[in-house]
């Protein structure tokens, strides 16, 4: 919005079962009381600003007729990619913003030809780049656009040699993520190293399978999550199976958090075993609770990877990600590029 565009974000309005109408008329009124206030849905999001310029709104459905006038119109899922050959000119540009290689949300042949659809892709890391090639999109409809982090607010506000040891994780219920492995790293971490703590943090209710001793915030604010989660922790653990990218471990590492970290695709980008984080195989506990406590036990170490995660992150500049996404965005549009 600074830089003079004009920006509309579309959510699919989720509809209750006919059997629930006392639910389904409640969320109608939550919502539009919600479009009424100022700034509309952005209200509702809670765990980042979003500028009151920007209009938020539902849909019923991604229809070509549900979607309104743009000089670029962006799909960030497969489901909403698919509509992408379909638009109007009068939607501009389609352009597939590509955050995840998204097989554990759909069949896997579904989202392959999503992925492969002519039209223009935006991955936003290295490992997403080999994903599409490797299903034969061409290179020169791909354009890569890191991620980039404010590094404002994820920053170290507290002394990282001066913190107990304290691991702190993203809990989420998707299989995804790898919450079994992560509980029973934690477990093993434990019994191991009796003194050590644990805060987990998600956007939904506390998972049953959390042990007692770990703490958990729910759908912590920036701050919040900057001062009592990524602040206070020593390691950060990531046991996800896929990532596309992995914004906690860089926001974590940001902090001064040393990660610990499957080998998820994702993390490749910043990551680097030995030099700015600890690395395991996908679904190997014991090789990551191991890795855990290499950290925990040795200060040199620590140090160390703290150091070198700090140094990777440092390069993920939210200004200059910003003027690879603005470029990217107005090329597919025929519009030239920004002088930025």
């Amino acid at each position: 919005m600074s830089r003079g565009h004009a920006v509309k974000v579309l959510h699919h309005r989720a509809i209750a079962p006919r059997r629930e109408p006392i639910s389904r008329l409640r969320g109608r009124l939550s919502q539009v009381r919600q479009n009424l206030r100022s700034g509309g849905l952005s209200t509702a999001v809670r765990w980042m600003p979003i500028d009151d310029r920007v209009v938020m709104t539902t849909v019923d459905e991604f229809q070509p007729k549900s979607l309104p006038s743009a000089d670029v119109t962006i799909a960030t899922y497969w489901t909403t990619a698919q509509v992408l050959p379909d638009l109007r000119p009068d939607h501009g540009a389609p352009v597939h913003l590509i955050q995840s290689y998204e097989t554990w949300a759909g069949p896997e042949d579904t989202v392959h030809d999503v992925l492969r659809l002519p039209v223009p892709k935006i991955a936003v890391s290295r490992h997403l780049v080999d994903v599409l090639t490797d299903l034969g999109v061409s290179q020169d409809s791909i354009t890569h656009v890191p991620n980039g982090l404010d590094l404002d607010l994820f920053r170290v506000r507290t002394d990282p040699a001066g913190r107990a040891p304290v691991i702190a994780l993203l809990a989420h219920p998707s299989p995804v993520k790898g919450l079994d492995t992560a509980v029973d790293v934690l477990n093993r971490v434990r019994s191991a190293f009796p003194t050590v703590a644990a805060v987990a943090f998600g956007t939904q209710a506390r998972a049953a399978e959390l042990p007692d001793w770990v703490d958990y915030v729910r759908s912590p604010t920036p701050e919040v999550l900057v001062d009592d989660i990524y602040n206070r922790g020593s390691v950060f653990l990531c046991t996800s199976r896929h990532e596309g990218w992995g914004f906690p471990a860089t926001e974590a590492m940001a902090c001064g958090s040393v990660l610990v970290s499957t080998r998820n695709g994702g993390v490749d980008d910043f990551a680097r075993d030995g030099e700015s984080a600890l690395l395991a195989d996908v679904d190997d506990p014991a090789a990551l609770a191991d890795a855990v406590l290499r950290v925990l036990r040795d200060d040199a170490l620590r140090a160390r990877l703290r150091e070198g995660g700090l140094a990777a992150v440092a390069a993920l500049d939210w200004s200059e990600s910003t003027d690879r996404l603005e470029n990217a965005l107005l090329t597919a549009a025929g519009l030239g590029t920004s002088p930025c």
